[in-house]
C-alpha cells in the first residue's frame, strides 16, 4: 500500500478459519498438531456413538490403528491388554490413560459422556506428562454443555455373547476306565455311547450359556454463554457366557462450567 504524503489509510485484518491448523487438547493446555513431535490421532464421539458399547474401553477397540487392545474374556468386567505402538518397551507397556485430566481406568468411563479420544506416541506424551507416559498417552475429554441449546439424548443397547471357538473333547466313551475295577468319574473311558445310552459332557450345551449385556444412558446438555451444564447416567447390566458371572455397573456424570 503506498501511502502519499497527508493521506491516511484504514487497514482492518478479517480472522479466516481456512488457516488455522488442527488444535489437540493435551496435557498443559491446548497445542497445534504441527507442534508436537509425535504421532496423534483422535477419536471423536460420533465415531465412537456409531455402535453401542460397554465402556471406552470397548470403544476404543479397532478405532485407532496404533492401538493394541486384547481382552481377557467375554464377560464385561474381564481385563485387558492395552499397547499403543511405538513404545519404547520391548513388551508394548501400559500408556497413561487420562480422564479430563485425571489418571483412570479405561474400563470405567462411560463411552456415552465422551466427547474425544487423543493418542499420543512417542515423545510427544513423554515430554507433556512426564515418565508416566513414556509408552504413550490416552487422553480422554467428556463433553460439557452447549451455550444457547437444551438437549436431552436417550441411548440403549445389547450385546448379545457366545462362545466361537471351543476345544475338541472326546465324547465316544462315557465317563470312568472299564480297564480298573475302582470308580473313576473323572476319566472318559467307560462304556461306548450310544443314542440310548450318551452321557457325554458338552461344554457348549451343559455348562456356558448365552451372555446378555445391555446398556441406557440418558444425557441433558444446556447453557448460556456464562454457564454451561451437562448431567448424564448410564447403566450396564450383564450375564456372562460362565454361570455365576453377572456385572452391574452405574455412572453418573455431572459438570458445569462458568
Amino acid at each position: 500500500v503506498h501511502v502519499k504524503d497527508g493521506q491516511t489509510k484504514t487497514i482492518r485484518l478479517v480472522p479466516s478459519s481456512l488457516m488455522i491448523d488442527e488444535v489437540v487438547v493435551v496435557g498443559y493446555g491446548s497445542q497445534r498438531r504441527s507442534n508436537l513431535t509425535g504421532a496423534v490421532s483422535t477419536i471423536s464421539s460420533k465415531e465412537l456413538n456409531n455402535r453401542p458399547v460397554v465402556s471406552a474401553a470397548n470403544a476404543l477397540q479397532g478405532a485407532d490403528p496404533s492401538v493394541n487392545l486384547t481382552f481377557g474374556t467375554g464377560s464385561p468386567e474381564s481385563g485387558y491388554s492395552l499397547n499403543i505402538r511405538g513404545g519404547i518397551s520391548v513388551n508394548g507397556g501400559t500408556p497413561l490413560v487420562l480422564c479430563d485430566g485425571v489418571e483412570v481406568p479405561l474400563n470405567q468411563v462411560n463411552a456415552n459422556d465422551i466427547e474425544s479420544i487423543s493418542v499420543l506416541t512417542g515423545a510427544a506424551a513423554a515430554a507433556l506428562y512426564g515418565s508416566d507416559a513414556a509408552n504413550g498417552a490416552i487422553v480422554v475429554t467428556t463433553k460439557k454443555g452447549q451455550a444457547g441449546q437444551l438437549s436431552v439424548t436417550v441411548t440403549s443397547g445389547i450385546e448379545i455373547m457366545t462362545p466361537f471357538v471351543l476345544p475338541e473333547f472326546q465324547n465316544r466313551y462315557g465317563t470312568g476306565n472299564l480297564s480298573s475295577e475302582m470308580p473313576a468319574p473323572q476319566l472318559s473311558w467307560g462304556h461306548r455311547l450310544n443314542e440310548s445310552n450318551y452321557m457325554g459332557y458338552s461344554p457348549r450345551d451343559d455348562y456356558f450359556q448365552r451372555g446378555v449385556v445391555g446398556t441406557e444412558t440418558v444425557s441433558l446438555s444446556t447453557g448460556t454463554e456464562r454457564n454451561q451444564t451437562y448431567v448424564s447416567a448410564g447403566a450396564v447390566n450383564s450375564r456372562g457366557i460362565v454361570p455365576n458371572n453377572d456385572y452391574e455397573r452405574y455412572n453418573f456424570t455431572f459438570r458445569n462450567m462458568p
